[in-house]
């Protein structure tokens, strides 16, 4: 013993330890209801040698009374009554206190915050702490986990002297928690957490594999006798090969940057590049070694940021698992996702210069975007809608955006570059610069004059009927990529108007923001219903989210965003004021049975205990894997071309009586779910995006067909019990850049 103050772990109360009781249901708070399991994890704390700590906001309520709501619920007396800190976490400033009070303000780093509210660990992090996002979590991370089969006393090792997990690690740590509940008699809830169980223990296996990958890349250091030196390095693009501000007609390479070797630590949400794996190192741009880590480290960040956001037990919805990445498929100014092959990246020669998709963290998040929100809410993949396909595209984007802000470096330089203002042009509105650039030189207005796309636009919504089915990119059109871009710029402002309400435009906030703005994302999607108008409908959920996540922090600057960009309506907002309130409730998806944890074995994984619902209901889609996610209803679809097709329907049933602003007299509402399908599926056959199987000489008659190879088409017509029924094939780039 050196005399060294013994590590801390600060524990937030509503919601982390327990639920605030209130008086009626709806009265002002009683008292809390503690978790079932934080009594023991709090007693395994202490018995590690680690000080218990409160940080926690106490409203209008006093001290005194807070204790006695801990004491009533038997748990004060774990707490050490000197670190009992009650105050804002609005900014890093409480938790640096905290780290002072324990006597630890040199070393933070031996400080744990322990909360489910991503912006408020983020500030932890920011302060030098370690996170976790519940007590559940928080045992794993401290290594006092009781969860090895065969082991029921607590490790009780000095952790004076023993690191704390990374926050990389810890923030994840949750995600093999399971929910409050016991073993189901419901016999198929029970086949499918087997099921469960067995997709974790595969991914565990592969969680396992990277670790002893990991092991083995430091072996000649250990071999020499040595410790295990720090992680290797590898270079890559912070965002693009290209980053201008001022656009030239032969941009230079943007310098790359050197990052710790990278590590997918979720496991339930792996991948599985498909070329060799070379060893970590800095290796020159445009050599295969330096493509591999460099898509390596895109993947790894999009999913560390994802993955504690999702429902624990969030499964990919592609036919393998761990999901497939192919670095080079082809020669081609592209890339996609589809279920049947993962991810997928071209790359060509322009002018001399090789275009790699995968080498870009923009084109490489965007389409990990697709996957992911294909796993949170599978019955999107083969609705029939314009405006479900463009929202597709559109949280594409937002994750290329919001990857990128998790890098301190980037948001820097765009709090620079944009003085502050963060829905102008800057490095992170600018996606996929270089593949922009070598698609502008055969098709000069496929594409921004700048990038791909730019977020920093101001397109007004329209009714996607309304609008051509194809226009220069300086227009808007009906196009899924095209019409993303709506959403997507009223996501830049809102991000930006977020940022504000935290007062200074700072990294700590701006980080802070973009998680809970990606928080905000998740739930809008998972409460939202499908409909024709889904741009109105997840917008609306998102407003909800923050009320019941935020207490409506946000609501001013997420409502301000959609109204000008026309997603909802002033009346719409107004409605929203006076509507239902969603709640949040265990995951239902993580369950025991036998006694066995399911969803996700070891500290790493992913995911929330918690989601949001109307209803008191979990659906659990996120935990369908391949061959079992659900589809919307199927209808038949007559279209003016004169070909009958069944189709996946949008036709939930909206929640909330909102509407998208018109722009022409007379288009006020949303389309029927049947002609949102109508228009969407003429739109792909004048588009020749179809493979046309029974249907083609039906088709072939009715339209001049080009000779587009199949495999660049975006949907097929397969032979269902309806008859022929539209199906997605894969989410691609959008644009005719195909040999």
């Amino acid at each position: 013993m050196n005399g060294a103050p013994r590590p801390a772990a600060f524990f937030d109360i509503g919601g982390t330890l327990g639920s605030p009781r209130r008086a009626g249901g709806t009265g002002p708070i009683e008292g809390l209801d503690v978790f079932p399991e934080v009594p023991s994890v709090l007693e395994d704390v202490q018995a590690g040698g680690i000080r218990p700590g409160i940080i926690s906001d106490r409203g209008s309520y006093s001290a005194a009374t807070v204790k006695a709501w801990l004491s009533e619920a038997g748990v004060l007396h774990f707490f050490d009554a000197t670190l009992i800190i009650f105050g804002k976490k609005t900014s890093d400033a409480i938790f640096r206190r905290a780290a002072k009070r324990a006597g630890l303000a040199a070393s933070p780093e031996r400080c744990l915050y322990v909360g489910e509210d991503p912006a408020e660990r983020n500030f932890a992090a920011a302060a030098g702490f370690r996170v976790a996002d519940s007590p559940r979590s928080a045992r794993a991370v401290l290594g006092l986990d009781r969860r090895t089969v065969g082991l029921t006393t607590t490790r009780k090792e000095n952790l004076m002297s023993t690191p704390m997990a990374t926050n990389a690690e810890t923030d994840k740590a949750g995600t093999g928690g399971a929910t409050r509940s016991g073993a189901t008699e419901d016999l198929g809830q029970a086949a499918r957490a087997l099921a469960q169980a067995a997709q974790a223990l595969s991914a565990t296996v592969g969680n396992m594999s990277q670790i002893f990958q990991g092991m083995a890349d430091q072996q000649p250091a250990l071999r020499a006798g040595g410790p295990a030196g720090p992680p290797a390095q590898i270079n890559a693009w912070e965002d693009d090969p290209y980053s201008e501000a001022v656009v030239t007609a032969n941009p230079p390479l943007a310098p790359t940057g050197s990052v710790d070797q990278p590590i997918n630590t979720s496991q339930l949400l792996r991948t599985a590049i498909q070329d060799p794996r070379p060893a970590p190192a800095r290796y020159n741009p445009g050599t295969p070694n330096f493509r591999y880590w460099a898509a390596e480290e895109a993947l790894a960040r999009g999913i560390s940021f994802w993955a504690p956001l999702l429902p624990a037990g969030t499964v990919w919805s592609t036919a393998a698992t761990p999901m497939r990445v192919t670095l080079v498929a082809g020669q081609d100014l592209n890339a996609n996702y589809s279920r049947l092959f993962g991810l997928r990246f071209y790359q060509q020669v322009v002018r001399n210069v090789t275009i790699s998709g995968a080498e870009s963290a923009d084109v490489v998040l965007h389409e990990l975007g697709h996957a992911i929100l294909d796993a949170l809410q599978p019955p999107l993949f083969n609705a029939a809608s314009m405006e479900v396909a463009a929202f597709h595209e559109a949280f594409g984007d937002m994750s290329s955006i919001l990857g990128a802000l998790q890098l301190p470096a980037l948001r820097q330089k765009v709090i620079a570059e944009t003085q502050g203002r963060l829905n102008v042009s800057s490095r992170v509105s600018r996606l996929a610069e270089q593949l922009g650039w070598g698609i502008r030189q055969d098709k000069p207005t496929a594409v921004d004059r700048d990038s791909l796309r730019n977020a920093a636009n101001r397109f007004y919504y329209q009714r996607p009927d309304l609008l051509p089915p194809s226009a220069p990119a300086s227009s808007l059109s009906s196009a899924s990529h095209s019409f993303a871009r709506v959403f997507t710029g009223a996501f830049l402002d809102a991000l930006a108007g977020m940022v504000d309400t935290h007062g200074a435009v700072t990294e700590v906030n701006v980080l802070a923001v973009s998680q809970a703005l990606g928080q905000l994302l998740v739930d809008g999607i998972l409460t939202a219903p499908i409909t024709s108008g889904y741009y109105s409908s997840v917008a609306s959920s998102m407003i909800q989210a923050d009320q019941a996540r935020n207490q409506g922090r946000y609501r001013a600057a997420l409502a301000r965003a959609f109204v000008r960009r026309g997603i909802l309506s002033i009346g719409s907002v107004n409605v929203l004021a006076g509507a239902a309130v969603p709640t949040l409730v265990p995951v239902q998806a993580v369950s025991m049975v036998g006694g066995a944890n399911i969803a996700g074995i070891g500290a790493g994984g992913a995911g929330s205990l918690r989601l949001l619902t109307y209803d008191g209901g979990d659906a659990q889609d996120y935990a369908h894997t391949y061959g079992e996610t659900r589809d919307l209803p199927v209808h038949q679809v007559a279209t003016d071309l004169g070909v009958t097709l069944a189709a996946h329907v949008p036709d939930e049933q909206k929640r909330f009586d909102v509407t998208s602003n018109p722009t022409l007299p007379g288009t006020g509402g949303a389309l029927s779910p049947d002609d949102d399908a109508r228009h969407f599926i003429e739109d792909l056959l004048q588009h020749d995006q179809v493979q046309l199987g029974s249907v083609r000489g039906i088709v072939a008659s009715l339209l001049d067909m080009t000779t587009r190879d199949d495999h660049a088409k975006t949907h097929a017509i397969e032979e269902g019990p309806e008859g022929p029924v539209l199906k997605r094939l894969h989410f691609d780039c959008g644009v005719r850049c195909h040999n």
